[in-house]
């Protein structure tokens, strides 16, 4: 029952100590540059294969 507890659960708000001119990454920029290294990487693999073989 600790998980449906709402004194058990992790706030999301902002702590005091944060400060509110921070900028938070949007998580589809992150999605989009996780995709972006996945492929970089595939592709330089691609090349780097094609010229050894």
């Amino acid at each position: 029952m600790a998980l449906l507890d709402s004194a058990h659960r992790v706030s999301t708000d902002r702590s005091p100590s944060q400060h509110f001119t921070e900028r938070e990454i949007h998580p589809a920029i992150c999605l989009a540059a996780g995709f972006g290294v996945i492929i970089g990487a595939a592709a330089l693999v691609h090349v780097v294969f094609n010229v050894l073989l």
